[in-house]
């Protein structure tokens, strides 16, 4: 029974290491008429309060 209980414990601790992982996703915005990097704009991930600014076009942002 404790090895089972032991087992379960384990097991439980390394899924909840999976669910807590960020995924850093980078890209690079253009304008898509003339192919010019766009300034200033605003990612945000969906159903989240995280956003980042473009600088030179260029974004990266950690989501969880």
């Amino acid at each position: 029974m404790r090895k089972i209980l032991s087992l379960t414990v384990v097991c439980l601790l390394l899924v909840m290491q999976l669910w807590a992982q960020t995924k850093q996703v980078s890209g690079k915005i253009i304008d898509g008429k003339n192919g010019d990097p766009l300034v200033g704009v605003t990612i945000s991930a969906n159903g989240r309060s995280i956003g980042v600014s473009s600088e030179n076009g260029d974004f990266t942002v950690s989501v969880p």
